[in-house]
């Protein structure tokens, strides 16, 4: 027999709850797709009716997640098969052949298959084609330069604003990023909405809900909450200090929750109370650094109140004005839409969106639909719920029908980790789902494998209060694993260093010393890693390899700049994500000899073709062949002329003879054999 694994008590749970649904909150690094995996091969081991492989839905956020998960599955069915008795041979025979077949996808790959399947009642072609991301949005490009260019030629008055206001590229992209927003604009509704009343909406949207979040928002500041700190530990001896901190102190809460019509009075009482001037001097404090603190705290304070302050009592003119010009904006936009929509029609095409929108009409339209589609699903898995939309949600709450809490639905979601709310990604969908489900079935998963106890106790206390309403402490694996070196270090640039006050020179003395550290810690002997002893398989410290090592960046806009850095300090690395391969120059040679194949009046790719490896033409040359001709693409039509330096003269005449041969061949051969043929 294959031995089986071993699990935690979360991750048991997690695979074996049987009698209610699951929501598992499942950190970073906790072995998420271990129990994802594990629990569907619970759900097909022996025992399971022979078509329970069927009638199991696993959906996952990527293409690249449904392969690996499908891969996980079919290793460990392969393990099984090699290892189990002769009396479960078939049973996972079976499986593994019906694995290909397995319903393992994106949520855009299985509405795919829900709409052709029932194509009539969804009011579709079945042979329907898919705009992927990419054509998606040069399609959505061409419709919408048509789209304007339409209404300019009828003298729309709506457009010509548009226009007149942003120029015609800015309305272009002010299109192309409303557009996909269309299904979340209730038009018909904004339609019928005279100027004033729709101004009337955003005054009372900036009253009650934009002013609220504003001073929420400084309420909340890490620079208030300081201030706060500070006054409540610090006495001044001042009398009229003494009365400016009681009245901070009292009325800095209101900002939370005081009554809308006082908010002028509020703010203004703060700002005139935030000031150390009138107040005594630094002599009167005991220690000089708190009243610094304090002092620019006030201003802090001051500076965050006083354009709130200032915008309390907009001008209505400016409401109706706005109002105005957004009802234009939503009519040029509805038009795009409609025109994007037409053009997908009639060429047979869905984008992503349509996708879910088509599949949750079609559920709310056609009852018959939505029950054949939730009948042939027992079990329903779905990955990444934090970046699901409610209109997924939506498809979900469908599929499962009365079975939502009972056992059908297993999800898995981190708020920690929502990353595409750009999307219309919700993590407030997969918590108001999760509180629906059983409390039984409401499990974490935070037992974390990946790193050690003093990054995770760092992380811990720096995310619980950013996150307070979602943050889920993780614990390490392995509690005993604690290095006798800090874990956690920072490298501080002094503000005073003259040669540091720009961005750019900042960067460059931060990758210097990352470099810098990282050539130490390698050098050094200290054992700081822990890994399992290949000879004894006994877990214990060891010292620094590169391997332990990575650096994350917010964006790889700079990453040069880093690399440079670890090169002066002879560091090898690998760069995850970059495009350093492309940027080499041999890349940009096979890029020219692509582009001028597919193209022969393409005379700049010939140029660099020219005079790259591949025919190494100098400058002079070029020059003197295309001296008299019409272009360097005719001067590569006839023999050079005689004051060509001979071996250069060799050179154009090889160049004439591999371009001729390969552009005889570029519509016979495939890509990969024309490159290795003018790399031969």
């Amino acid at each position: 027999m294959s031995k089986q694994p071993t699990y935690t008590d979360q991750q048991a749970a997690a695979i074996n709850t049987r009698d209610a649904s699951i929501a598992l909150s499942a950190g970073a690094g906790c072995g998420k797709t271990f129990v994802l995996t594990q629990r569907f091969l619970k759900l097909i081991e022996l025992g399971a009716p022979p078509d329970r492989l069927s009638h199991i839905v696993a959906i996952t956020f990527t293409e690249r997640a449904a392969r690996e998960m499908r891969d996980r599955i079919r290793e460990t069915c392969l393990d099984q098969l090699k290892n189990c008795p002769p009396e479960e041979v078939n049973h996972w025979q079976a499986v593994i052949r019906g694995l290909d077949s397995a319903r393992i996808s994106t949520i855009h790959s299985f509405c795919t298959s829900i709409l052709r399947s029932h194509a009539v009642s969804a009011r579709l072609d079945p042979h329907f084609g898919l705009l992927e991301q990419g054509t998606s949005d040069t399609f959505l490009r061409k419709v919408v330069h048509e789209a304007v260019h339409d209404l300019l030629k009828q003298e729309n008055a709506d457009c010509i604003q548009l226009v007149y206001r942003f120029g015609l590229e800015r309305t272009y992209e002010l299109l192309i990023a409303l557009v996909p927003q269309q299904f979340r604009i209730e038009f018909e509704e904004f339609r019928e909405l005279a100027p004033e009343q729709l101004a009337g909406r955003m005054r009372d949207y900036w009253e009650q809900v934009y002013i609220p979040l504003q001073l929420a928002e400084i309420a909340h500041a890490d620079a208030t909450q300081h201030l706060l700190r500070l006054m409540n530990s610090n006495q001044p001896t001042n009398p009229k200090m003494r009365e400016r901190f009681q009245v901070l102190k009292a009325r800095l809460p209101e900002l939370l929750n005081g009554a809308p019509r006082l908010r002028e009075e509020l703010l203004g009482t703060l700002m005139n109370h935030a000031k150390v001037q009138g107040a005594g001097t630094k002599k009167d404090w005991d220690d000089v650094n708190v009243y610094e603190q304090i002092r620019d705290g006030f201003k802090d304070l001051r500076d965050a109140l006083k354009p709130v302050y200032e915008t309390l009592s907009p001008d209505p003119a400016g409401f109706l004005s706005a109002a105005e010009f957004s009802l234009v904006v939503l009519r040029v936009t509805e038009y795009a839409a409609k025109c994007y929509q037409e053009n997908k029609a009639e060429k047979g095409l869905l984008d992503f969106d349509d996708l879910l929108l088509q599949t949750r009409d079609l559920f709310r339209r056609d009852p018959h639909a939505r029950q054949r589609a939730a009948a042939g699903i027992q079990y329903l898995m779905v990955d990444e719920f934090q970046d699901t939309d409610p209109v997924q949600s939506e498809i979900v709450r469908a599929l499962c029908g009365k079975e939502l809490l009972t056992g059908k639905l297993f999800l898995v979601g981190d708020a920690k980790q929502s990353i595409y709310r750009f999307r219309r990604a919700d993590p407030e969908v997969f918590h108001k789902l999760r509180q629906e489900i059983p409390e039984k079935g409401r499990l974490p998963l935070s037992t974390n494998f990946r790193s050690q106890p003093a990054i995770l106790n760092f992380t811990n206390c720096l995310f619980a209060s950013a996150m307070e309403l979602y943050y889920e402490a993780l614990t390490p694996f392995d509690q005993q694993q604690h290095s006798p070196i800090p874990g956690i270090e920072f490298l501080f640039a002094s503000p005073d260093d003259p040669d540091i006050k720009l961005a750019d020179a900042l960067r460059d003395i931060e990758a210097d010393w990352i470099a810098a550290r990282i050539r130490q810690l390698l050098e050094d002997e200290t054992p700081r890693i822990w890994s399992k002893n290949p000879q004894t398989g006994e877990r214990e410290l060891r010292r620094v390899e590169p391997g332990d090592i990575c650096i994350l960046f917010r964006s790889l806009s700079s990453v040069s700049l880093y690399e440079k850095a670890l090169q002066q300090r002879d560091l090898d690395y690998y760069l995850v994500g970059g495009r350093a391969f492309y940027a080499q120059q041999e890349i940009y040679d096979l890029s020219n000899l692509c582009q001028y194949l597919d193209s022969s009046d393409d005379e700049l790719s010939l140029l660099g073709l020219l005079r790259s490896p591949f025919f190494s033409l100098s400058d002079d040359t070029i020059y003197a062949i295309t001296r008299h001709a019409e272009s360097l693409t005719a001067a590569m039509q006839i023999p050079p002329p005689d004051d060509v330096r001979p071996e250069q003269k060799r050179q154009v005449l090889y160049a004439q003879t591999v371009l001729q041969e390969l552009r005889a061949k570029k519509d016979r051969l495939s890509l990969v054999e024309l490159l290795n043929l003018a790399l031969d």
